[in-house]
């Protein structure tokens, strides 16, 4: 028979360990792994986007916010709000028209409030999000695994430091 003594500082230096990977991963790996998996989105929504001036497709970006609190992460692809161009002497900022254009809208002129036509929508952003979704969820798995693994690592090296 074999007898196995275990004392209760070990079990509390594992879970301290197993606590900082979970936290370093959160804090930061989760991000990065998320904006690399909404660059093809990013792409294909550059490709989509319908073209006018151009501005529209200049102005896509995406940005990425870690909640350490609550251990989420996310990334919004989009148009930059700061982003604005000089079109004949107008300031144009696509953040103001990219939704009229993902999802159309009415044309009204003042008199009497009248409807006199209406802008099909030219969806972008919807489609491009549909068609990638399947390789943004294997990035992701790939980074994040990645990202844990590296973590470990480095969690086992700081303990056996001690």
């Amino acid at each position: 028979m074999i007898k196995v003594a275990v004392s209760r500082k070990g079990f509390a230096r594992v879970e301290k360990s197993l606590d900082d990977v979970v936290r370093q991963v959160q804090r930061r790996a989760m991000k990065d792994a998320l904006m690399k998996a909404a660059q093809p989105g990013l792409k294909a929504a550059r490709q989509m986007v319908p073209r006018e001036h151009g501005h529209l497709k200049r102005s896509l970006k995406k940005k990425g916010k870690t909640y350490e609190r609550s251990g989420m992460a996310f990334v919004i692809v989009g148009p930059d709000r700061n982003y604005q161009a000089d079109v004949d002497g107008k300031v144009v900022r696509p953040v103001m028209y990219a939704s009229l254009v993902e999802f159309g809208h009415v044309v009204r002129f003042r008199r009497g409030g009248q409807v006199y036509g209406h802008v099909a929508p030219d969806p972008f952003l919807r489609p491009a999000f549909e068609s990638t979704k399947g390789t943004a969820k294997k990035i992701y798995a790939r980074e994040i695994g990645g990202a844990i693994e590296r973590q470990a690592k480095r969690a086992k090296k700081r303990e056996a430091r001690r």
